[in-house]
């Protein structure tokens, strides 16, 4: 469907959008989430660039 590095740059956006969305409502438990999903899905990303370089 998409290719290695095409979804890499699709998950990277993603968690720098909840990030930045997250961010804006840091005073809520609503945006701590936020924040925690865009840098488990940062953290992804860096795994999955991992993953197509060596492995896949």
């Amino acid at each position: 469907m998409f290719s290695g590095i095409n979804l890499f740059w699709i998950i990277l956006v993603g968690s720098a959008f909840l990030m930045l969305v997250g961010f804006g409502l840091r005073e809520r438990n609503l945006g701590i989430s936020l924040m925690g999903l865009g840098l488990l899905g940062a953290m992804g990303s860096v795994i999955y660039k991992i993953y197509i370089t060596f492995g896949g």
